[in-house]
């Protein structure tokens, strides 16, 4: 028996709606495969052949992984679905896969377990609205136009 134990959520899982799916995946694989042994011992010809898991699966496990160690990252990807820290950054436009992997990583550098889930308002212009469950940072241009007080004509004819 192995005890695998998680470091780090994978660069590749950034959000809640993944580890949610992850979750489904490894309940489907242990799930036919509780059913293939249940077959086996009943005399049936099941062949039980191992279920290949998507590619975000392969992300956790270096080699081969046995099926105590599905089990045990499924009980530690639910722990860490309803504890995890969630950071939501709000942005202006649908932000590319490469944004995505710095900022995550950039948080995961504070936290390796930390959510990152990302929405797109296109009336904060530009900038970024930052939220954690105990702070908001808002740095949009929305808000630096709101808070002007000068005459914005006047201001841009001295640019």
């Amino acid at each position: 028996m192995s005890n695998y134990k998680m470091k780090a959520l994978p660069k590749q899982v950034t959000n809640l709606a993944q580890i949610y799916q992850i979750i489904g995946y490894i309940d489907n694989s242990l799930s036919s495969k509780l059913k293939a042994e249940t077959s086996l011992k009943a005399g049936l010809n099941n062949k039980f052949e191992q279920i290949e898991l998507p590619e975000i699966m392969q992300s956790f496990f270096s080699d081969k992984i046995s099926w105590f160690d599905l089990a045990n990252l499924r009980k530690q990807l639910d722990e860490i679905a309803k504890t995890a820290p969630v950071v939501t950054i709000t942005l202006s436009d649908i932000p590319n896969a490469e944004f995505k992997m710095k900022v995550t990583s950039w948080f995961r550098s504070i936290n390796p377990f930390i959510l990152v889930e990302i929405m797109v308002d296109e009336l904060i212009i530009g900038g970024c609205i930052i939220k954690t469950e105990r702070r908001e940072i808002d740095l949009s241009i929305r808000k630096s136009l709101k808070s002007f007080t000068g005459n914005l004509l006047e201001t841009i004819d001295n640019v």
